[in-house]
């Protein structure tokens, strides 16, 4: 099994800067009286193609068996398997939608 963690954020409002690009990858926002705001390419040390970038975490599952038997004059072997993928995106959950300002996009 592969899988990563993702952040949490549990809050009455969440505000997010950076002068630079801002990865999210699987983060869940949950705020409870202002909503989230993310904003990338602010201050003075800022690119001006600062961007936002919203990722899944995926987690893969791999699973096998496999049996065998045999004898003198004869050998059987079979198996099966199984792979389950599974994709958390970014999310955010509160009373006001998320605010995501980037010059870059």
């Amino acid at each position: 099994m592969k899988t990563a963690l993702p952040s949490r954020v549990v809050a009455e409002s969440a505000n997010l800067q950076s002068g630079w690009d801002t990865k999210l990858q699987g983060t869940q926002f949950e705020t409870t009286l202002g909503g989230a705001t993310i904003r990338a390419g602010v201050g003075e040390q800022a690119r001006a193609d600062a961007k936002i970038i919203l990722e899944g975490i995926k987690t893969t599952i791999h699973n096998e068996t496999v049996s065998s038997s045999k004898s003198a004059l004869w050998q059987k072997q079979a198996g099966r398997g199984s792979n389950i993928e599974t994709l958390q995106l970014p999310s955010f959950t509160g009373p006001v939608a998320p605010v995501l300002s980037a010059p870059g996009g």
